[in-house]
């Protein structure tokens, strides 16, 4: 499945589906970010990004995903693009 995402510039959001899951929970793992896990199968089924541009800006999202093995960069980059600022 390609990722999904949604922004919103209101909230400064932003939210990237990686898979289908009928049910999953969030898990905070810092200030701006939220990990959605499955409940069956603990598998990560999305990301939220609260902050987004401060966030990104920071240069230190890459570092602080590391550890999950997510291929979601490019796709924050188009996000990021797409949100007009300089």
């Amino acid at each position: 499945m390609k990722n999904k995402y949604g922004y919103s510039p209101k909230g400064d959001v932003v939210y990237i589906k990686l898979k289908d899951s009928k049910s999953k929970y969030g898990d905070m793992i810092d200030d701006n970010i939220v990990l959605f896990f499955d409940d069956d199968t603990d598998e990560i089924v999305g990301i939220e990004i609260l902050s987004f541009k401060k966030t990104l800006e920071k240069g230190n999202l890459e570092r602080k995903l590391k550890n999950y093995n997510l291929n979601i960069f490019d796709d924050l980059k188009k996000i990021y693009s797409s949100t007009n600022i300089s």
